[in-house]
């Protein structure tokens, strides 16, 4: 996705690789604007330490620690050091940095090498000498080269950042150190308060080592943006032969793969598609960008990329290229009938990205989103999406969704209210894929409901659908605006509810005016657009970290309820007031 820019007096166009989410907003001042915390730092911060290279089952030969600056300027670190002590030491070994650390960007010091270990490290931007701990010690950024002193150096002058890593570290931020590493897995900053996400930066910080770090593989980066990762093991996605699902959920980190399966749920995360999958043996996470728009939930589709265990959670990491739809709406797997118990730390595994259902539900409270849920064998967590909220005391005959883990624990995430089910004599409610409202011309709609067999009658005319309407064979095709309703039939059960859906073609050209209408909510929201222009009016920071930008349309309408401007969160723009853009982004 990209941003084209330039100035307001129409020179030259300048091309941005940016990944652009774009919310919805009123024209206000920055400065009017309530503002969160500001839990991203505003200065240099230590985003990973890894000292276990050179060590037995190490994959890279030398101990690093790498630098991020989250801030929107380059920052020199001429006369900075970085120094380490061991877990319960005061004395401090020291290595020089030199140059400056790009906005956005990282700044690796490699450290001693042991005889262990396949693979080196980029091209570091300073060297040193340090054996740090594997296990557990202490790492300071300071902004001068004289050795620090005591065990704890926090509130000495010149500190910038401080890590305790390890359960025997004597000191660290927020009294928590950060988890103990090893020689395979090292600590690194999270991006946001959920955790590490791809290309987001590692720049959260609430001065709580235990907190803001997470075990992680290694995963170097220089100032020049190369990154370290174990080399292809596989070839070339295209030209690998399928293997069952099971078999790559185990296969080593950065092994290329290809598998074949059935998409049962589709997600957005950080700007690029969670896609669900399974085969007869297990259940898989496909991510990749863009694959929304050409995959949908019953596809049985073809998928090669790079295994990869997501803090535990068995991922395929793959470009949308690789993907190929070899069965249009082959139909969903019935889901797996399961209870709580299988969600425990020891069985969670054998039903990982599955889908499943669970019978005589009740939810009990929601803290942060996620939902305590109880069933007659104990209870177990749900995290459903903003949008499906969960009803405190209600019990449900079933729930269905698909299991995902997430902060060391498996739990449920529904997909659509149809999963939620209270009254299991009524056939569930049809979905349709995709839901709307905005489509383009051409798009083919799926209709299904989760109850085998059941038989649906629909229009498309916005009328009332009855057992006398069209019956339900085939995907529906929207070239023009329609309304689809459609309900569900099966002999032994009562009619399920009738389901609406909308449908708009959307413009070949989106202005801002387009986004925001004349109500209160956009009948773009949560659609993908592109090359929508505006002018820059203010840029939004948080300390001196950019967080997005106001723009607002240059060729306004006549409709006076809709609004011209609107706000784009992007924390890597480079967007000046008065430049001329051109954003692609989800709404």
């Amino acid at each position: 996705m990209k941003m084209v820019k330039q100035r307001s007096n129409y020179s030259r166009f300048r091309t941005l690789g940016l990944t652009v989410t774009v919310l919805i907003g009123a024209i206000t001042p920055a400065g009017w604007l309530p503002q969160a915390k500001a839990n991203v730092a505003d200065h240099v911060v230590i985003s990973e330490v890894y000292g276990g290279g050179g060590n037995s089952g190490s994959f890279y030969k030398n101990d690093f620690i790498e630098l991020y600056n989250p801030t929107g300027q380059a920052v020199s670190l001429s006369g900075w050091t970085v120094q380490y002590a061991s877990a319960a030491g005061s004395i401090w070994q020291k290595t020089e940095l030199s140059g400056s650390i790009p906005p956005n960007g990282y700044y690796l010091i490699q450290e001693a090498a042991g005889t262990g270990g396949s693979q080196s490290l980029p091209a570091p931007d300073a060297q040193g000498s340090i054996a740090m701990g594997a296990s557990a010690g202490k790492v300071a950024l300071v902004s001068h080269a004289t050795a620090l002193s005591s065990a704890n150096p926090a509130g000495q002058t010149g500190v910038v950042d401080f890590v305790g890593y390890g359960t025997t570290a004597n000191a660290a931020e927020g009294g928590a150190p950060a988890a103990a590493p090893s020689a395979t897995v090292g600590v690194s900053r999270k991006s946001n308060e959920s955790g590490i996400v791809p290309g987001e930066g590692n720049g959260w910080d609430t001065d709580n080592n235990g907190v803001d770090f997470l075990a992680a593989d290694p995963g170097p980066s220089n100032a020049l943006g190369t990154e370290g990762s174990p080399p292809d093991q596989g070839g070339n996605p295209g030209d690998v032969t399928p293997i069952p699902v099971s078999e790559a959920r185990i296969a080593a980190n950065g092994t290329v793969v290809a598998v074949e399966g059935t998409v049962t749920a589709i997600f957005e995360a950080g700007g690029q598609n969670n896609v669900y999958m399974q085969d007869e043996t297990a259940g898989t996470v496909l991510r990749a960008a863009d694959l929304a728009s050409k995959v949908s939930i019953g596809d049985k589709i073809r998928a090669a990329g790079k295994i990869n265990q997501y803090f535990g959670l068995a991922q395929l990491e793959a470009k949308a290229s690789d993907v190929t739809v070899l069965q249009p709406q082959s139909g969903v797997p019935a889901p797996q009938l399961v209870t709580s118990a299988d969600f425990a730390a020891d069985k969670g595994e054998n039903v990982e990205a599955e889908l499943v259902t669970l019978r005589n539900v009740t939810v009990e409270k929601n803290e942060n989103g996620n939902y305590t849920l109880k069933d007659d064998s104990g209870t177990f967590v749900s995290r459903p999406g903003a949008s499906l909220p969960l009803a405190i005391g209600t019990t449900y005959e079933s729930v269905t969704g698909v299991v995902t883990y997430d902060f060391n624990v498996f739990k449920l995430v529904p997909r659509s209210t149809a999963d939620l089910v209270t009254d299991a004599s009524k056939v569930p409610v049809v979905t349709a894929t995709p839901a709307g409202p905005m489509v383009a011309a051409g798009t083919k709609v799926a209709l299904s409901t989760a109850l085998a067999d059941a038989i649906i009658y629909y229009t498309t005319d916005g009328s009332h659908p009855t057992r006398e309407s069209q019956t339900y064979i085939g995907p529906i095709q929207v070239d023009a605006a329609m309304t689809i309703k459609a309900f569900a039939v099966k002999d032994g059960y009562t009619d399920s509810d009738v389901a609406s859906y909308p449908y708009t073609i959307q413009k070949d050209v989106v202005r801002i005016h387009d986004i925001q209408g004349s109500t209160h909510t956009s009948v773009y929201s949560n659609q993908a657009v592109n090359g929508v222009e505006g002018i820059v009016t203010a840029v939004v920071k948080s300390g001196s970290s950019v967080q997005g930008f106001y723009m607002q349309d240059p060729q306004p309408d006549s409709d006076l309820r809709t609004s011209e401007g609107i706000y784009v969160y992007e924390p890597k723009a480079s967007a000046a007031p008065g430049d001329l853009v051109a954003v692609n982004g989800v709404v």
